[in-house]
């Protein structure tokens, strides 16, 4: 009877212990819950705010290289040796300006000049292309117009560079103020998508640390896809539900969530490029918490080394307890589970 007690005894104090043991337990798992819970939304604040930095800076970087060639084509037009050139219709001397103008800006793919009805008179790329008439490009038209530099939102196969390509051009005048023709240059698609590169990093980024990789792509007003990481989404037309394309276009900086046509959820991070009018956007899937996991992992797995430690500690002594003869049985932690002791052989049950 004695022994029935201690056993009742020695269930209630594990029972008793096993319940502060809980009740301590609880409120720390609930903290540690709401803890991760924060954590999470930190970190994919954080990489939301790395995005629209990047994708910022890749805008602005598109922008000025725009901004910098028209500058450059406005102040070659402006020159008296470029407008007497023309006048006379020297293709000679012609030819030597636009490769002067190429040479000093290596960014652009060709460089030519057009007379006041649209035929080349020269073509730093392809000579082979002069006498041809191209009024019916979105060049030409934009600069008769707008009576002014023009940037051209509308992607065409150029005749010397035989890519897809976007031109930018500025009105040659005379001493009147006579249009007598312009000065264009041209980048090839290609090129426009190498300038998306810091943006690109993001969508790498995405790729690295094992989540799905983005696109980043440049959208005119029209809708047209100027650059894209992709090249075979170049020159197509963007996606009518791309929430993001829309709000950059409307001059607007930041992210939204979408519904794309697959019925995917997608995160649109964009931004206009300033004094240009067309938008620049990186996109991808949107899942939240797991895109915010590998940003925790570094902090998450010195803590699970901790843990584990300490179990493998408490379990490692318990074991030497039980193995030591000059402990008594009583301080031994009884075994899991019920089992009957076996009776002696030839004694009753």
């Amino acid at each position: 009877m004695g022994d029935d007690q201690a056993t009742g005894t020695g269930g209630l104090r594990r029972r008793l212990s096993l319940a502060f043991l809980l009740v301590g337990l609880l409120p720390a798992a609930v903290a540690g819950f709401l803890g991760v819970r924060q954590s999470l939304h930190a970190a994919q604040a954080a990489r939301l705010e790395s995005e629209e930095r990047l994708v910022a800076l890749s805008a602005e970087a598109v922008a000025a290289t725009l901004r910098n060639g028209l500058h450059i084509l406005r102040a070659a037009g402006g020159e008296d040796d470029l407008r007497r050139a023309v006048l006379a219709g020297d293709r000679t001397r012609l030819a030597r300006e636009v490769r002067s103008i190429h040479d000093h800006s290596p960014t652009f793919a060709s460089v030519l000049v057009l007379d006041a009805t649209g035929i080349a008179l020269a073509n730093s790329l392809d000579p082979a292309v002069v006498g041809r008439a191209f009024r019916d490009r979105d060049y030409y038209q934009g600069v008769l117009r707008s009576r002014a530099p023009y940037i051209s939102p509308v992607p065409y196969v150029g005749a010397a560079t035989r890519v897809p390509t976007l031109a930018i051009a500025a009105p040659i005048w005379a001493s009147r103020r006579e249009f007598i023709g312009l000065v264009a240059a041209t980048f090839t698609l290609e090129r426009l998508s190498q300038l998306l590169a810091p943006a690109s990093v993001v969508a790498a980024g995405g790729a690295n640390r094992g989540g799905d990789q983005g696109e980043v792509y440049l959208v005119s007003p029209s809708g047209v896809v100027l650059a894209h990481t992709d090249p075979k989404k170049r020159a197509t037309t963007v996606a009518a539900s791309d929430a993001g394309a829309r709000e950059a276009l409307a001059g607007r900086r930041g992210s939204v969530t979408w519904t794309d046509e697959s019925e995917g959820v997608r995160l649109g991070v964009f931004a206009p490029l300033p004094e240009i009018g067309w938008g620049l956007v990186y996109t991808r899937p949107y899942h939240p918490i797991l895109f915010a996991m590998p940003y925790l992992f570094p902090g998450i797995l010195p803590a699970l080394i901790v843990v584990l430690a300490a179990a493998a500690r408490d379990a490692g002594g318990a074991t030497a307890l039980a193995a030591d003869p000059g402990v008594p049985a009583s301080r031994v932690p009884p075994a899991r589970g019920r089992f009957r002791r076996a009776s002696p052989r030839g004694s009753p049950g």
